[in-house]
């Protein structure tokens, strides 16, 4: 049974964080910023308000990557209206896991990444993607 766009936001995000890892492991190989291969991530798997992001203005990598699809588990699925959900996952990097907070939005029948939070001791501070 094929599914609907409106159960594809959890496949959505692992896009974009695969197509993250992607692009962190080339600039890592490289030792140098691949701003066409990320420009063309934001385009895909991102609304057009998270296409303004700092992250394509001045971009950074980290080494290790800051997102990699293995390490990162969705740990709740929140629909706020049947266009917007709230996706928390948790990242193991290092010793200590990581809480996420992703916005994502069904936007011309797509659901494309819009925010990121990281949640620390209960609290929500804005995050870059």
């Amino acid at each position: 049974m094929k599914k609907t766009a409106a159960e594809e936001p959890v496949p959505a995000l692992m896009g974009f964080i695969t197509r993250m890892n992607e692009w962190e492991k080339r600039c890592i190989k490289a030792n140098a910023f691949h701003r066409g291969v990320l420009g063309a991530v934001f385009r895909d798997c991102c609304s057009p308000k998270a296409q303004g992001e700092v992250r394509l203005k001045a971009p950074f990598f980290n080494d290790p990557p800051d997102y990699d699809p293995a390490r990162e588990k969705v740990l709740e699925i929140v629909h706020d209206t049947r266009n917007r959900v709230r996706i928390r996952t948790s990242a193991f990097k290092g010793e200590f896991p990581s809480e996420y907070r992703y916005l994502l939005r069904l936007l011309g029948g797509r659901w494309l990444v819009e925010a990121k939070q990281t949640i620390r001791q209960g609290k929500t501070i804005k995050a870059l993607l």
